[in-house]
Order: C-alpha cells, then sequence, then structure tokens
C-alpha cells in the first residue's frame, strides 16, 4: 500500500471514494492481525486465517498498471469457461476409475453432496458466476440490448449465447449439486431479469421476453424434479440435512462466543473444533466474520451491499452493462459462502478486487 501512495505521485488527484473500499477490507483485516496479537492466539492460527484478505491489494496493482477492465472482463469469462471445462472433465472421471490427481492445483475437491447426488466441488468453481452471469443476461436480454450490451446480432451468436449458458447452468446447479451455488444461481436468476427489465416496468412497457424467462424458469424447476435435485433447495436451510447438522452446531457454539470487539483472527472456540487441523475456521462464514472482528464486521458486509447495488444499479440505467452484470456474477460467491468459509479465500479476494475495478467510475 505505501508503495502504492510512493508511485502514484497525484494519487490524491487520481482517486475516488470508490477507491477506499479495498482499502476497508484490508484495514479490517489489520484489525484482526493485531486483535489476534493482542488476545494471545497462537501465531500459526492468527497468520493462517483469513489470510486472503492481504490479496485485497490486487485492486490497487490494478489502477497501479491501468489494465483495461476490457481485459479483465474477458479474464473473468475465461477463467469461466476454463473452470467450466474442467469442472465437466472431472465430473466424467467420477464415473471412472481414471486419477485427476493432476489437477492439485485445484485444492481439494469432493464427490458427493449431503442431498445425495453425484457431484464435483472445489473453490475455484466459484469463478463459473461471472460467465454465468454475462451469458444468462445475454440471453434474456431484449433485442436492443443484445445489439446495445452484448454485441449479439444474428441468430448464430444467438445460438452460441444459448448453448453457453446452459453450459454454465449445468455447471452451476447441477455438476456442483451445491446448495450454496444454487442460492447463488437463484439469485443471478432473479436479479438480471429484473435490472435489465426495470425500466421498462416502471414505464409500464412489460417485455415479452418475460414470457421467455418464466418458461426458462419452468423447465430448469421441471428439470430439478425430474433428475432429483429439488431437494437442494428444500434442504438449503434445513436443520436435518446431513451436512447441516454440523452448521447448526457450528451456530450454537459461534452464538455463545461472539464478543462486541471480537477475538481476532485466529481465535478458537474452547472446547470445540470443526477441524482440528484448523480449527480457526468455521463453515459459518458471516457469523465467523463476527467472531473475528466484533462489530467490525458487519462493516464488511456493508461493503458488500454497497458493491452489489452498485452493479445493480449501473446495470439499471444502462452504464458500463456488461461490466456492472460481469461484476454482480463475481460477487455471487457471497452466497455459497454462507454455509462455506469462502468468504476470504484467494479466489473470492480476487474476484471482489475484479468487481471493484469493473465498477469504478473512471474520473474526468
Amino acid at each position: 500500500m505505501l508503495l502504492f501512495f510512493l508511485v502514484q505521485r497525484r494519487f490524491y488527484l487520481r482517486t475516488i471514494a470508490w477507491d477506499f473500499i479495498a482499502f476497508g477490507f484490508i484495514l479490517l483485516w489489520a484489525y484482526g492481525l493485531i486483535l489476534g496479537f493482542l488476545s494471545g492466539n497462537k501465531l500459526s492460527y492468527i497468520v493462517a486465517n483469513n489470510a486472503g484478505m492481504v490479496l485485497y491489494f490486487v485492486y490497487y496493482l490494478l489502477l497501479q498498471f491501468r489494465i483495461p477492465k476490457e481485459k479483465i472482463y474477458k479474464l473473468a469469462i475465461y477463467a469461466g469457461v476454463s473452470i467450466g471445462c474442467i469442472t465437466v472433465l472431472l465430473f466424467i472421471f467420477s464415473f471412472t476409475n481414471i486419477p485427476a490427481n493432476f489437477l492439485f492445483f485445484l485444492g481439494e475437491f469432493t464427490g458427493g453432496s449431503s442431498t445425495g447426488q453425484r457431484r464435483i466441488y472445489f473453490v475455484s468453481q466459484i469463478s463459473l458466476f461471472p460467465a454465468l452471469a454475462l451469458y444468462m443476461s445475454a440471453f434474456i436480454a431484449s433485442r436492443y440490448q443484445k445489439l446495445e450490451y452484448f454485441d449479439v446480432r444474428n441468430l448464430k451468436q444467438n445460438i452460441r449465447v444459448f448453448f453457453a449458458f446452459m453450459f454454465f447452468t449445468m455447471c452451476v446447479m447441477f455438476f456442483t449439486a451445491s446448495k450454496g451455488f444454487m442460492l447463488g444461481y437463484l439469485f443471478i436468476l432473479f436479479t438480471l431479469p429484473f435490472a435489465l427489465f426495470f425500466r421498462g416496468f416502471y414505464h409500464g412497457y412489460i417485455n415479452k421476453k418475460i414470457i421467455f424467462f418464466l418458461v426458462l424458469l419452468v423447465i430448469l424447476v421441471v428439470l430439478l424434479l425430474s433428475f432429483g435435485y429439488f431437494n437442494i433447495i428444500t434442504a438449503t436451510f434445513d436443520n436435518k440435512d446431513e451436512a447441516n447438522i454440523r452448521r447448526y452446531e457450528q451456530l450454537f457454539y459461534l452464538l455463545q462466543d461472539l464478543t462486541i470487539w471480537g477475538k481476532g483472527l485466529g481465535a478458537v472456540i474452547p472446547g470445540y473444533s470443526r477441524n482440528l487441523d484448523k480449527p480457526y475456521g468455521f463453515e459459518l462464514s458471516y457469523l465467523s466474520l463476527i467472531h473475528k472482528f466484533g462489530i467490525f464486521g458487519i462493516v464488511a458486509v456493508l461493503l458488500y451491499l454497497v458493491i452489489i447495488f452498485k452493479a445493480i444499479a449501473n446495470v439499471i440505467i444502462g452504464y458500463n452493462v456488461r461490466y456492472a452484470i460481469t461484476a454482480i456474477g463475481c460477487m455471487c460467491y457471497l452466497l455459497p459462502s454462507i454455509g462455506n468459509p469462502l468468504l476470504f479465500a484467494p479466489q473470492a479476494v480476487v474476484l471482489n478486487c475484479l468487481a471493484l475495478y469493473l465498477l469504478r467510475k473512471e474520473k474526468s
């Protein structure tokens, strides 16, 4: 950060208030770090806990090197395509005895969900959301919006968009078989049509594409019911679900151990551990946020909401729509984070930085 200040000689002339959102997360991390030391938490736990927050510096690197937003936008799409292809490959491997050890760089991945479906799940799959958001929007957009925002001009391009949308739908809804990813999908499914068609609604005009959207919704429900995936939705907060039993157990212990100012990074709950190797970590990311940072954890949630509302507002007013939609997709990791320790995973923080950068309004 100091290097950024030094290199940007005209920093105060170039910066805008938006640039301090990433700095807010860095300050939050510093607060948790200092509080962890003062609380006497174990050093190795302090360093490892939410270590991904350091990557909020990536936002300032993007600013410093003035990376074109178009390149960031394309990078987010290419990342989604790559992770989607790997997901399909792993899903196919799950039916065979072919080892997938060569994909060790993705981290640990699982092959079965608590709701009974075969699945492939790993953290980097949160990179599927930006591409999903873009292709879903391009599919449901009006003819004018297709031309203006997505450069979709003919039948061939429309078919390509449709198959890309179906590909990412399969990856997010079916191949991950995750309750959190399902929430992220539903968030996109209802938020983007609202944002794209809001001005028409406001002036009393109902776009014909709404019919396609409703038909799509019915088809998705039928598919979920037909293939036995609908219980992923119904079991999202079910306290009898195998995975949720552990989460409700964590909920009880976390609520008992919350304090106003937090307990700092690396803090553990006396007498309870979800993971013996990482006793400071919990699946309930947002409660863990309050546990570590206290009331300042609420600030992080407010910053997330600011980013999401700005992205939706940009879509509604028609400002940098492609970038705003991609930013919405980048922030969808917040939904799987409800029941998974993803909130400050390195991949999640980088997606947050990309969203911030894509939504940044250049100072004239």
